[in-house]
């Protein structure tokens, strides 16, 4: 069992987000004061962006103590940077979200103390009135519907990043190639408890998205076999519900 004095590791994936990185980490703070319960650590992958993060980051470490960082020497893409920030990090709960500010750090100490209250393993957001544009919600709404048709989960918004779960499961995960876009899925599938929720969707605020509607698509389309046999072996090797 892992043992830890840190309860929860944010762990927050960043390319090219300079322009939010400050806010973050403000937010962060707001939203998990210190001397407060849990114990939280801040731990952002800078997946080898080109913005200047990586100074930025060292400054806002230096006057934030919960907070530390990876970098990345070259792109290893959101699932890498989700298995690095996972390695860095001490706590036996782990928080994901997007480096973006679109999704918000408020809401992630419900989202915990409902994971203890209710004795569960994970709790996976979904986003309520997406400020996404119309293009982007359509193909979302697209995968979703074919990746429950062939995964037979009931997960309603895998693109979601605001999540809670246990760090056991996540070691049990062994990463694999674009795994991020299915990961609440494979959780749901694996046998573990979860609940979903409704979590709060921002615009946009500096920068742009990393990935076009078209180019995410057809990358889901293209892993769902390889998602669906991995599916198969989480189901011979997890537990039936993860148990410290």
């Amino acid at each position: 069992m892992y043992v830890s004095d840190t309860e929860l590791s944010i762990v927050v994936p960043c390319y090219n987000e300079a322009g939010s990185l400050a806010e973050l980490v403000d937010r962060l703070g707001e939203a998990f004061p210190r001397e407060a319960k849990p114990t939280v650590e801040f731990v952002l992958v800078d997946d080898a962006s080109s913005d200047g993060s990586d100074r930025l980051l060292e400054d806002l470490a230096a006057v934030e103590p919960r907070l530390s960082f990876v970098r990345h020497p070259r792109r290893q893409g959101q699932t890498g940077a989700l298995w690095s920030g996972l390695l860095a990090s001490r706590g036996s709960w782990v928080g994901h979200l997007d480096g973006d500010l679109q999704n918000d750090p408020a809401d992630l100490p419900a989202m915990y103390r409902k994971a203890i209250r209710e004795d569960l393993d994970a709790v996976l957001g979904y986003r309520q009135n997406r400020h996404d544009d119309l293009g982007r919600r359509l193909a979302s709404r697209i995968a979703n519907g074919v990746r429950r048709m062939v995964l037979h989960d009931s997960i309603r918004d895998v693109g979601c990043s605001t999540r809670i779960v246990r760090r056991g499961i996540l070691e049990c995960l062994k990463p694999v190639a674009n795994q991020h876009r299915y990961l609440p899925a494979l959780i749901e599938l694996g046998g573990w408890r979860i609940a979903q929720v409704a979590v709060t969707h921002h615009d946009r605020m500096n920068g742009q998205s990393k990935y076009g509607n078209l180019d995410r698509g057809v990358q889901g389309l293209r892993d769902l076999p390889r998602m669906a046999a991995y599916v198969r072996g989480i189901r011979a090797t997890a537990p039936a519900g993860y148990a410290e």
